[in-house]
């Protein structure tokens, strides 16, 4: 019975959702939310929240650092093909606008000695290990052998839909909700997608004359998606399960220099807030 549990991958979720329990944040398993395409219900298998207040209090407005996990016990190693990050791909931002405004808008704060100059909220992707990190990787496979064979095999059909896709959808939906607010406060979700591996991974330099392995922990995956109401480039972290330590501390530290950056710029992105309302009566 307890090997039936092990290959279903509730243990390896479950212990993965308890990781999350112990560190303060707040989980659901088995997400589920409204298709943007279909309208039927999808799921990823954990969502975890930590709450902060931006001013270092327990009042609004508040940074929520949300992971929205896909767990895979994977008994085959699998392998991502990496290239330099060159930055040419602009990938749909992950950091939600907060309360529906957007990145691009500007707001104006005092810079001592040089008086009145404006600012936009893209600024926070400067925080965003995603966004820099040195490589990154748009391909993938898993490895493995045939039944009676001693011979290995690629094969990558099928991965990223069960693997990214309900990633992006889920990455949309609260994309969705953050243009729809509930509260009149300047709360702000940084949502990390996360695909958790049980077992090997491996990278691939794509541009090497000679290609070999390295045995990585991380990998930063862009994927361009598009189908008929989804499109962009979206990131999501890969991971070994070991690696979710180190994982929770980095993301952690952005969303303190986040809030740091939020907390010093409060009032002059209260008032872009008060200008857009203006503006969306007229």
């Amino acid at each position: 019975m307890l090997g039936a549990l092990s290959d279903s991958g509730y243990l390896f979720q479950n212990s993965v959702a308890l990781e999350f329990e112990s560190a303060g944040y707040s989980v659901t398993p088995d997400y589920s939310f409204p298709d943007r395409d279909t309208g039927q219900q999808v799921e990823v298998d954990i969502s975890a929240t930590k709450r902060r207040s931006i001013c270092g209090d327990d009042r609004e407005p508040r940074i929520y650092t949300k992971v929205l996990a896909s767990c895979r016990e994977n008994t085959n190693p699998l392998v991502f093909f990496t290239r330099d990050n060159d930055n040419t791909l602009r990938p749909a931002t992950t950091h939600l606008p907060i309360n529906g405004v957007p990145f691009g808008w500007p707001f104006s704060v005092a810079d001592p000695g040089r008086g009145i100059r404006t600012r936009s909220l893209r600024l926070l992707q400067e925080h965003d290990h995603r966004l820099t990190a040195p490589r990154v990787s748009s391909q993938f496979c898993a490895v493995f052998s045939t039944s009676g064979s001693v011979e290995l095999t690629a094969e990558s059909e099928g991965l990223h839909q069960e693997l990214l896709v309900p990633l992006i959808k889920a990455i949309r939906y609260k994309g969705d909700a953050a243009l729809n607010p509930h509260s009149g406060e300047l709360d702000v979700e940084l949502i990390y997608p996360l695909v958790i591996l049980s077992d090997e991974m491996y990278e691939c330099d794509a541009g090497a004359e000679s290609p070999d392995l390295a045995r990585k922990k991380h990998v930063v995956v862009y994927r361009k998606y598009r189908s008929a109401r989804i499109k962009g480039v979206f990131t999501i972290d890969v991971i070994a399960r070991s690696f979710l330590g180190r994982y929770r501390k980095l993301i952690e530290a952005e969303s303190e220099r986040v809030r740091e950056f939020l907390k010093d710029n409060l009032e002059g992105i209260r008032e872009c807030e008060r200008h857009r309302r203006d503006w969306q009566k007229r």
